[in-house]
């Protein structure tokens, strides 16, 4: 896995975190 992929799966792994147990904080 490039260091890039890992960043990007990250990434995607963290907004999953914060936006699952939150409401959308975007939308507000």
């Amino acid at each position: 896995m490039t260091a890039d992929a890992m960043a990007s799966n990250t990434e995607a792994l963290v907004l999953v975190a914060i936006t699952g147990p939150l409401p959308n904080p975007s939308r507000r």
